[in-house]
């Protein structure tokens, strides 16, 4: 039996639908974290893992993400079957190249323009500092006759990208974030992953997520289907890796990798900045054995003193040097900040009954109005330009920050998924004057099996990259 496959837009049609061969291919898993419902005790397993259908079947047939085509394709000539497919996705205009900026193109760029050009979606998958937000303003200068939607989860992200296109390209560039509504006549739009829904779903010809890992977030990924005849590109260093292990979600939505430049291969061709990794063993004879992962968190990281010694030690031996701290919680970076007084901490923000809490712990003075709400904008202009060198921050400025000259991060945070490990690495890779590489300084935890397991994964990043 031949199955017959028909592509337009985003969708493909399936007829006729092979459940047994193809449903398993065309779902994607989830994990979730199960909430304690009051008055139960907490369940043995704190996630569950759901499966979310990425096909729509019907009388036979079924309509699915056109971004799983390669593996529909995979499937059925696994199986033995015949397929017969029919492209019948308009293509964009020839791309005007003669209205590249005239600036000479890095490595790897010329191959993902004419990757882009030349395809229907696809992923960029590139080192941090690779140029991305270059190509994503050319796309935007060699496309003039088309509508172009760019967004991405991170604020900083988006107004970064609105300030580079509006500067090189002479087009109608409008934000639709926020207080920011769409504006119908507008070529190029901007706007926060969190805005889509203000989007018509037919309006933009081409549409351009930057860290497009962010989109299998459920509340994204639905606006994302609505987009269901633009073309749909996206650029991550870390398309694969969340930590929800909803990866299938991002290929279905944006299809898989068509570029894949590693971070050695933009290390030897000179456009990022060689990275060392240096891990300090923290050895302890007091073993921590609480089973709730919160609670493993804050006694093994946030108030865990020894381990705090040894992170602020470790800082102090770079005090000629800028450098940032990172960690995951606003009490880690008080803590810290106890024992690094010179240092800013920046966050998003804490709540009134949390702040007294924090009082009460003894942990910050109740008027350190700088340090519940630190002024994000001015600390970041500040330590961009070299006149403040010593910052602890928490996710805030896991991406879309750009600081070049940093040669020093400290990662306090303890994470172990390959996405923070490597977004939080990359605030390094930016080439500078007077940094030949930049340093990273982690830590060894092994005052725990969980805790040494998580190291090692942190490890096994490093490694990779």
């Amino acid at each position: 039996m031949v199955v017959r496959l028909a592509v337009q837009g985003n969708v493909l049609c399936v007829s006729p639908w092979r459940p047994e061969i193809l449903r398993s291919v065309c779902t994607a898993r989830r994990r979730e974290r199960i909430v304690r419902q009051p008055g139960r005790p907490a369940p043995k397993n704190p996630y569950r893992f759901i499966n979310i259908p990425l096909y729509e079947a019907k009388n036979g047939h079924a309509t699915v993400h056109a971004g799983l085509i390669p593996r529909i394709i995979k499937a059925l000539d696994k199986a033995g079957l015949g397929y017969e497919f029919a492209d019948n996705r308009e293509a964009l205009p020839d791309p005007e190249f003669a209205a590249l900026q005239n600036t000479p193109l890095r490595a790897f760029q010329p191959e993902v323009l004419a990757a882009i050009c030349a395809s229907h979606f696809g992923i960029i998958e590139c080192a941090t500092a690779f140029g991305k937000s270059f190509l994503i303003t050319q796309l935007c200068r060699i496309y003039p006759g088309i509508r172009i939607l760019i967004t991405s989860s991170s604020k900083a992200v988006v107004m970064s990208l609105y300030d580079r296109i509006t500067e090189v390209c002479d087009r109608k560039v409008a934000k639709c974030s926020g207080a920011h509504t769409f504006k119908p006549d507008c070529e190029i739009c901007v706007c926060v992953d969190k805005s889509l829904h203000k989007i018509p779903h037919d309006w933009p010809d081409l549409l351009l997520y930057d860290e497009v890992h962010e989109s299998a977030a459920p509340t994204v990924s639905v606006e994302l289907v609505r987009f269901s005849s633009a073309r749909r590109f996206g650029f991550s260093a870390t398309p694969t890796g969340r930590s929800d292990c909803a990866d299938r979600m991002v290929e279905a939505l944006f299809g898989p990798s068509i570029v894949t430049v590693s971070y050695q291969a933009a290390e030897a061709a000179g456009i990022v900045t060689p990275i060392r990794v240096g891990m300090v063993q923290v050895p302890s004879d007091i073993k921590i054995t609480v089973k709730n992962e919160i609670k493993k968190k804050q006694h093994g990281y946030w108030r865990h003193r020894y381990r705090n010694e040894i992170i602020a030690r470790a800082a102090r031996a770079f005090h000629k040097r800028k450098v940032l701290i990172f960690v995951e919680k606003i009490e880690h970076a008080l803590r810290l900040l106890q024992l690094l007084p010179d240092y800013v901490i920046v966050h998003a923000g804490c709540g009134e009954q949390q702040w007294k809490q924090f009082v009460i712990d003894g942990i910050v003075e109740e008027d350190q109005d700088d340090a519940r709400k630190p002024n994000e904008p001015e600390i970041r202009k500040s330590f961009a330009d070299g006149s403040l060198t010593k910052v602890i921050c928490t996710t805030v400025w896991r991406q879309g920050v750009d600081f070049p000259d940093l040669p020093v991060l400290i990662r306090a945070d303890g994470q172990s998924g390959e996405i923070p490990s490597t977004q939080i690495v990359g605030r390094l890779s930016r080439i500078a004057e007077d940094k030949p590489y930049a340093c990273v300084v982690d830590f060894e935890d092994g005052f725990g099996q969980w805790y040494q397991a998580r190291a090692d994964k942190r490890m096994a990043v490093y490694r990779n990259h």
